[in-house]
């Protein structure tokens, strides 16, 4: 057992690789217009460096989620921290958008590790009543990747370029790296035997569950939403539009703004239950695609109705994702690890088939951008309607 300030530096560099995943997705948006122009290839192969990602993130994830039974987590962490760092080195240096794409989803590989390592050592470093106090702070700074990495990111392409991004990546890596070797320990003393049979049984009990499977369909699609902003927003807004690179990062920051607000919102309203909080965010998100959509038939103003319908939107995801996230770990909590590793893999499936589908979209109309939300909209709450 690790004493309070041994726990208190352990938390530390659990909470600094908390947003790493956010981050990785979203700090070189801002800079999608530009490598296009870099690499002379389309939108489309711009969003594909996104899609592998999250595709490699599904992979990593279920795969080192196993792993870390048998092996345990310290080694596993640092060498796919490593790894990161030399991959996000390589995308600097790449010369093809061919390359970028296949080192993006290698990175989703050691992304998808290291953030299922991260939830596997908060609960064997704490206790069952600490990781209720840590997995809420948890929550509120995993969703800061989202809010500052564009942010951040904008700067870096209007001074520097697209590579800065990546060397920032590396650099944020690096710290993790060593605050990982430094205050966290191996204290996962049990690993545990590989036995195929055993885990295809808990796979199969887990997924034939239809409350945790919606719960992650839930899950991936709201954090689709600003998954869509992501990949569609720097051509639409940048682009078609003709912002800036750092405007774009403003706006992009308050989607995370937003989002968080939703999550901090969710907190104050808890005792009214969670029903209430569903209703009232699902009949928001409706409510305001369907408006903002037909106000966008009748008359212009592309960037504040754009605004109004993503940040609210976003917010309405941000009260409902912690509800089915809940969910997802609560509905199994003798098989605690593998249900882990399926939600977190299961959602990013399901964010990578988002990615891809915006991928191969092209809006050239505030119309078409809006229809996109209200669609996803409609998709989470029919998923609702009859998981019901």
């Amino acid at each position: 057992m690790l004493d309070s300030v041994a726990k208190s530096k352990a938390l530390f560099a659990i909470l600094l690789c908390t947003p790493f995943f956010g981050v990785a997705i979203d700090l070189y948006t801002p800079s999608f217009p530009y490598m296009q122009s870099y690499f002379q290839t389309s939108a489309l192969m711009i969003k594909w460096t996104v899609s592998s990602f999250m595709m490699g993130s599904f992979i990593g994830m279920l795969l080192f989620g196993t792993l870390a039974e048998r092996f345990g987590r310290r080694g596993l962490m640092l060498a796919n921290l490593l790894l990161f760092v030399i991959l996000a080195i390589l995308v600097m240096m790449a010369t093809s958008i061919l390359g970028v794409i296949v080192l993006r989803f290698l990175m989703g590989i050691a992304v998808g590790a290291t953030a299922s390592i991260n939830r596997a050592q908060t609960s064997d470093i704490f206790s069952a009543t600490e990781i209720m106090k840590v997995s809420s702070t948890m929550t509120i700074i995993w969703g800061l990747g989202p809010i500052v990495a564009p942010f951040i990111g904008g700067y870096l392409q209007h001074y520097i370029g697209w590579q800065a991004n990546f060397g920032f990546l590396a650099l944020y890596c690096v710290i993790i790296f060593f605050a990982m070797y430094a205050y966290v320990p191996e204290a996962y003393g049990h690993k545990k035997p590989l036995k195929l049979k055993l885990i295809a049984s808990n796979y199969k009990k887990i997924l034939s569950n239809l409350q945790f499977v919606s719960a992650v369909l839930q899950c991936g699609i709201l954090y689709g939403i600003m998954i869509f902003f992501s990949i569609l927003g720097p051509f639409y807004i940048q682009t078609k539009l003709g912002y800036s690179a750092v405007f774009y990062g403003y706006l992009a920051l308050g989607v995370g703004l937003f989002y968080l607000a939703g999550t901090l919102t969710r907190r104050l309203l808890i005792q009214k239950g969670e029903r209430f909080i569903m209703r009232l965010a699902f009949s928001l998100m409706l409510i305001v695609n369907i408006v903002c959509l037909l106000l966008s038939l009748m008359i212009s103003g592309d960037l504040l109705l754009l605004l109004v319908d993503v940040y609210l939107s976003v917010f309405s995801a941000g009260l409902l994702y912690s509800i089915f996230l809940g969910r997802c770990l609560s509905i199994f909590p003798e098989l605690a690890g593998t249900a882990g590793a399926i939600s977190g893999a299961g959602v990013m499936l399901t964010i990578a088939a988002i990615s891809a589908i915006g991928g191969v979209i092209s809006v050239q109309s505030l119309s078409g951008f809006l229809l996109i939300f209200l669609i996803t909209a409609l998709i989470s709450c029919l998923i609702h309607y009859f998981e019901r």
